[in-house]
């Protein structure tokens, strides 16, 4: 399904190889990440009260603040995911590094959307998993 065309993109792996259903896994999930992030972004920024829990707590954002952090987690994490499966191996490093930032601001929006945040987070675990995984494999 991947090809190589250059030394840059050893990380893509070939069809056929023992990781690429890994690969293809984190793709569709980071990319189904980005949609709840941009579906949860929408509900804070609209506050719609029904999905977003209205209290304060340490960090001192506002809903609709948290809301604009998640619509843009959401359209980085599309791209990402569409970029890891479409092959590209700058996707790789940048996956890692936005899973890592959405599952931390996720824990951080915690309060505010219990259920969402939880989920979120463990897409986020998920990704970071199976990029682990693929990145370790030295074949």
């Amino acid at each position: 399904m991947f090809t190589t065309s250059s030394k840059s993109d050893r990380l893509v792996p070939l069809a056929g190889s023992n990781t690429l259903g890994t690969v293809l896994a984190a793709g569709v999930l980071l990319t189904v990440l980005g949609g709840f992030h941009m579906l949860i972004g929408v509900l804070a920024v609209n506050g719609k009260s029904d999905a977003i829990v209205q209290k304060s707590y340490a960090f001192e954002m506002d809903v609709t603040t948290w809301g604009w952090i998640h619509l843009a987690l959401g359209v980085l994490a599309v791209g990402i995911g569409l970029g890891m499966l479409m092959g590209r191996s700058w996707a790789y490093v940048l996956a890692l590094c936005l899973a890592f930032l959405s599952a931390l601001g996720n824990f951080a929006f915690l309060p505010q959307a219990p259920l969402w945040s939880g989920l979120l987070i463990a897409f986020d675990v998920l990704v970071l998993r199976a990029l682990v995984i693929e990145l370790n494999d030295p074949s």
